[in-house]
């Protein structure tokens, strides 16, 4: 967890800003990732509740970020930011995710995700994309507006910590306490996305979203932590494999010789807007620079 713009939880957040910091404790260390909380951050122009940061895989959270101009929505950005997370690190889990997502919404997808259109249009997130690079962000937008109160009654927080049986006993009296916490600021749901309320309203049972969330998590966890393992801090693109490597004293085609090289897989940047390809190239480069060049 970093707390970034000088913020100090016991004096700067009110209860339910705190709730969502202690989830994001928890959070962290099951995705083995750096959460960044802020005091302020825009897009567009406009405030932004937070984004998943592809070149290193950490989420950062907006702490004052708001909904209808009362409700913070800390701990659902946590949830929705999660979802992107997922999407890069096991693209597999997240097309589960997804398909269960959209059949459950059923026939209110379709209005849901012209709403989102119409929203990532506006900030000009869909500017340059090709329309089925469009389609998808939507669809990946939708997924994770759904996702935003998934966290809220702890039940998940409680489940990834109890996967290190070792660990869980340990923690487990902070884990209540943080979930205490968690349900008190936000069990009721006030604030949370109109994706998130038609999800819960359609859905047989919320155990099927939080134990599907929660197998996701996991899956994304350790493939980025395998991921590391080779040296690999950036975006995992399908299969495990970052599609993209550094060599060296290459000849073109048209006979010029280039004594270092990026050579990337047309599918380096799936699944990005373009405004992070210059992100995601320039991490990958550093990273691998500083490590043995990642051959395919």
């Amino acid at each position: 967890m970093i707390l970034a713009d000088g913020l100090r939880a016991s004096k700067d957040f009110n209860d339910r800003q705190y709730a969502a910091y202690k989830a994001a404790e928890l959070m962290a260390k099951a995705l083995g990732t750096d959460i960044v909380f802020h005091r302020s951050m825009t897009h567009a122009g406009k405030t932004a509740a937070g984004y998943f940061d592809p070149s290193d895989g950490s989420i950062h959270i907006n702490i004052n970020a708001m909904r209808d101009g009362k409700h913070n929505i800390a701990l659902y950005t946590l949830g929705h930011e999660t979802v992107h997370f997922i999407k890069a690190w096991s693209p597999g889990k997240y097309t589960e995710l997804e398909s269960f997502v959209m059949e459950k919404l059923g026939d209110r997808a379709e209005a849901l995700m012209a709403d989102k259109r119409a929203q990532l249009d506006e900030m000009g997130d869909l500017k340059d994309l090709t329309d089925a690079e469009a389609d998808a962000l939507v669809r990946e937008e939708v997924v994770a507006d759904s996702m935003e109160g998934v966290l809220s009654d702890g039940e998940v927080l409680a489940e990834l910590q109890q996967r290190n049986s070792t660990l869980w006993q340990k923690i487990k009296t902070f884990v209540t306490s943080v979930i205490a916490r968690v349900k008190a600021a936000y069990g009721d749901l006030s604030g949370v996305s109109k994706t998130a309320q038609v999800l819960s309203e359609t859905v047989e049972s919320l155990d099927q979203v939080k134990r599907l969330f929660t197998e996701s998590v996991v899956d994304a966890s350790e493939a980025r932590k395998s991921a590391q393992a080779e040296g690999v801090t950036g975006v995992n693109e399908g299969n495990g494999q970052v599609r993209a490597s550094i060599v060296e004293n290459v000849t073109l085609n048209t006979g010029a010789k280039i004594d270092t090289a990026v050579l990337l897989d047309t599918s380096f940047f799936n699944g990005l807007s373009p405004r992070n390809w210059g992100a995601k190239l320039k991490s990958f480069v550093t990273n691998r620079s500083q490590n043995n060049p990642f051959i395919m």
